[in-house]
C-alpha cells in the first residue's frame, strides 16, 4: 500500500514538474520572440536591447533537456501573438530581465568588494 501511494505521488510530482517546466518553456519562448521582433527594429538602441535580450533567452531555452523544437513551438503560436499580447510579454520578459540583471550588479559589487578587501 505504501508502495502504491509513493509511486502515485512521484507521478504526480512529476506531472506538476513537467508542466510547470513546459509552462516556463512556453513564457521563455515567448520572450524569445519578443526579442527576435525588437532586434529587427529601425531603432538602433531597440534594436541593440533586442539583440542582447535575444542571447539571454535563447542562452536559457538552449539550457533545457531535452532541448525544445524552437521552431516548431515558436510557430505554434509565438509568431502569431496578437499586438496586445506582445506588448504584455515584452513588460514580463523585461521584468524577468531586469530581475537577472539585478542579480548580476549585486554579484559584481560583492565581487568588487572582495578584491579591493585584498
Amino acid at each position: 500500500m505504501v508502495l502504491k501511494f509513493a509511486a502515485a505521488l512521484a507521478l504526480a510530482c512529476g506531472f506538476w514538474t513537467s508542466a510547470a517546466w513546459a509552462d516556463e518553456t512556453s513564457d521563455d519562448i515567448k520572450c524569445l520572440a519578443v526579442s527576435l521582433k525588437l532586434s529587427a527594429s529601425d531603432d538602433p538602441d531597440n534594436q541593440s536591447a533586442g539583440m542582447l535580450s535575444t542571447m539571454y533567452w535563447l542562452g536559457r531555452l538552449d539550457g533545457i533537456v531535452p532541448r525544445p523544437d524552437l521552431e516548431k513551438q515558436m510557430q505554434a503560436g509565438a509568431f502569431d501573438m496578437r499586438p496586445v499580447d506582445e506588448k504584455a510579454e515584452a513588460v514580463r520578459c523585461t521584468a524577468a530581465l531586469q530581475s537577472r540583471g539585478e542579480t548580476l550588479t549585486k554579484l559584481g559589487q560583492e565581487l568588487d568588494q572582495r578584491q579591493n578587501s585584498n
